[in-house]
This record gives C-alpha cells, structure tokens and sequence, in this order.
C-alpha cells in the first residue's frame, strides 16, 4: 500500500513496536496518513496490518530502513525524495539501549547506540530537510529521555567527545543515556537554525518505569 496525500504525512521510524507503534496507532486514530520503517519488514508488515484492524481505513505504509547502516539510511532517503509526498512531520523514534556488556558497532564503525539513536537519526534528517522545508508547518520530533539527567532513572549522561566509538570504555547504560542528550542538542540546534523557517523541532520523554 502506497500514501500519496497533499496534506502530509507522518514519518516514524521503528513503527512496528514499542513507542513507534503506539506512535502510528494514535496517529492513525487521528485519521493521519503514517508511513513508518522497519528493520524487519515482515515484523513491519503485521503491525501495520494490526493497526489497519483496530482502525478501519487508517493509512499505513511500511518501508524497510537500518539505522545502523548509512548505506540504508542513503538509499531510503533518496527513494522517499523521488517520491515527492509532502511530509508534516519527521518522528525520530527508533532505538538501541542496553545491548549488553560488550561493544557492538555499527556497519560504519560507530559504537551501535550512538550510532543508531543519533548519528542514524541525524544524516536521516538532514537527507530529508529538503521534503521537510517544502511543507509549510513541518516538524522533526525527537524522541529522546530524561535518563541524561543524573537522578532521572539513573547516573544520566557523562559525555566524552572522545570516546564516541568507545575507544577508552563501554558501559551501555552511558552509552544510551549519553545518546538521548545528544538527541536533545540536536532537537535544539535544529530549532536554532530553521525554526525561523517554519520549521518545529521538538525533544520528547515518552516516560520511563521505576
């Protein structure tokens, strides 16, 4: 299934589960057209298909997209460009948190975290600025988490611009609250420059359990 709508559509990345999914069914409760990425399009596909039960009509469409692969966050932007749907609203939500003690890395090198909570959102983004500043009121929303401040849920963030690839040490709970302030200075400087252009840039907590 296709959406082609001049009103714009929601963009979501990690639909298929968790908060993205809660994401698109409220959306799509709302009567918005949703096109959310999935790593796994047939995981994708049966959530989409869920959503489509619980809401008769809704508008839903799965593209496949790693946020760990700068090849893959390439080509999806390209194709979704050549697309030219108008597009109200960018919803950076997927995620990797806690992924053991041992590093892992992205296919690019980056330590896995940092590399698909913030450098994936961040090249997600700017390749499709051009789609965001053609739709007047267009926002990037940023899912990001109170656990970077200290006594919110843990030790918060210690940021060190030179261990981004974890040369010196690894502790994942760091790691990932270190990529949620990193979403938050993105969310920032992202208003910084273009919300004098319309644009909106919004950090959000989803919450968080005890």
């Amino acid at each position: 299934m296709s959406i082609d709508t001049p009103q714009g559509i929601a963009l979501i990345t990690g639909g298929n589960r968790g908060i993205g999914y809660a994401t698109a069914l409220s959306l799509a409760k709302r009567n918005t057209p949703i096109i959310f990425t999935s790593r796994d399009a047939s995981r994708g596909q049966a959530s989409a298909d869920t959503i489509r039960a619980l809401v008769p009509g809704a508008q839903v469409e799965v593209l496949s997209l790693d946020l760990a692969s700068m090849a893959s966050i390439r080509a999806f932007a390209a194709a979704f460009l050549i697309r030219d749907t108008p597009l109200r609203a960018l919803i950076n939500n997927a995620g990797a948190m806690g992924l053991g003690k041992q590093i892992e890395f992205t296919r690019d090198g980056f330590e896995m975290e940092f590399g698909t909570n913030h450098l994936g959102h961040f090249l997600l983004t700017h390749l499709l600025m051009p789609a965001l500043e053609a739709t007047p009121g267009s926002r990037v929303i940023s899912v990001a988490s109170i656990r970077h401040i200290p006594g919110k849920g843990g030790i918060g963030a210690r940021f060190d611009f030179d261990n981004l690839k974890g040369e010196q040490s690894y502790e994942p709970r760091m790691s990932y609250n270190n990529t949620k302030l990193a979403n938050v200075w993105f969310a920032y400087e992202l208003q910084r420059r273009f919300g004098g252009k319309g644009l909106v840039s919004i950090a959000a907590c989803p919450g968080f359990g005890a």
